[in-house]
């Protein structure tokens, strides 16, 4: 009687409290949630980059912009198209991660692409009161 025991007892461990591998149902939940984690990360991914890419661009330009300045003072030159592509062959490199065009236009370096932000409220409050502390 206790080999029969024993026996049904080994039989039982092979059989169910040893998996092989994993079911169906299993690694279909495992797929749904991974599409579920990266359909909310690659889109905030993404826009971190270009958030990135616009942040460089208009760092660069700002630079660019400074040091063109000074370059026509110290040179005593004054401000042509010409002298603007001469000075930005020679100093510039590459200023727009996205290659956009980099033009001198009113005192001030822009990209066609990245515009500069003109509000640097960053779209707050304007009621002009003082913050509650």
């Amino acid at each position: 009687m206790r080999k029969r025991i024993r026996k049904y007892f080994r039989r039982l461990e092979v059989k169910y409290l040893k998996p092989k591998g994993f079911t169906l149902l299993e690694v279909l939940a495992v797929i749904v949630i991974m599409g579920i984690i990266a359909s909310i990360a690659v889109p905030s991914v993404f826009a971190a980059i270009d958030k990135a890419k616009e942040d460089v661009c208009n760092l660069n330009t700002s630079d660019i912009e400074k040091r063109y300045k000074y370059h026509l003072v110290f040179e005593n030159k004054t401000h042509t198209d010409e002298v603007f592509y001469q000075y930005l062959l020679q100093y510039g490199g590459d200023l727009c991660p996205t290659d956009g065009v980099i033009s001198y236009e009113d005192g001030a370096v822009n990209c066609s692409i990245h515009p500069k932000d003109t509000d640097p409220d960053d779209g707050k409050d304007d009621n002009k009161e003082a913050p509650y502390l």
